[in-house]
């Protein structure tokens, strides 16, 4: 008979997943990580693994903090979705109504839907010019207002957006808010604090600095994620 905790997981192949983990990173397919595993509100699985670096100097701890990346996307989706429940635009409000800089040519056909589902046309970058800092979202509107171009028209197919979908999105829910607020304080506000999330922030909060752990790419990165 499989032995359960409280959480109502079997003991054994947690124990399995813990050994599977551990031989991952003895051949390196990566240096560690924090792994945590919950069943109905409980968690049956909360471990650290391995290192932050190569050189094995910094252990990873159940408290580490990691760059999220495209999952900042699912916060900018609520907030979407939010905006529209409240009325400040639809699905199928046009970039352009909003960020008026964002028109002409195929631009004129984007809309929040097209954004959302990735399917609006837009290339697949990781940044609007080369070389340039991705971590204010001002610059970043800026940016792809000037060159970034449509390169099909919205709905003929889907290019997943690394970067100028959610870019827009983030501006329309800034630029619609009622109080003026940046995204930032929006996502703090209105997601980050709701669910007592104390250890998440859009960018590197100061309290967080010294637990964070510099993201290593390997030789899988096709960008630089340069800030200022």
């Amino acid at each position: 008979m499989h032995k359960k905790n409280n959480s109502g997981l079997d003991q054994d192949r947690l124990l399995q997943l813990k050994s599977v983990i551990e031989d991952d990173i003895r051949r390196g397919l990566y240096y560690g990580g924090v792994f945590a595993i919950g069943r109905h509100g409980e968690v049956g699985f909360h471990e650290a693994f391995g290192y932050a670096d190569p050189e094995a100097k910094r252990p990873v701890r159940k408290d580490s903090v990691f760059s999220l990346f495209s999952t900042t996307k699912a916060f900018t989706n609520v907030l979407v979705f939010r905006a529209i429940e409240l009325g400040q635009f639809a699905l199928t409000t046009k970039v352009s109504e909003i960020v008026p800089e964002f028109s002409g040519g195929l631009r004129e056909h984007v809309t929040v839907f097209s954004l959302i589902t990735h399917s609006s046309g837009l290339p697949s970058i990781y940044t609007p010019k080369p070389g340039m800092y991705i971590d204010v979202l001002e610059e970043m509107i800026a940016a792809i207002c000037e060159v970034v171009q449509p390169e099909a028209k919205p709905g003929e197919r889907v290019d997943y957006s690394p970067l100028v979908s959610h870019a827009l999105l983030g501006e329309m829910v800034r630029r619609t808010d009622p109080m003026g607020r940046s995204y930032r304080q929006l996502v703090e506000d209105e997601i980050l604090k709701p669910l007592d999330l104390k250890d998440t922030s859009v960018g590197m909060r100061p309290d967080l600095r010294e637990r964070h752990l510099f993201p290593e790419f390997g030789d899988n990165a096709p960008m630089d994620h340069l800030g200022h």
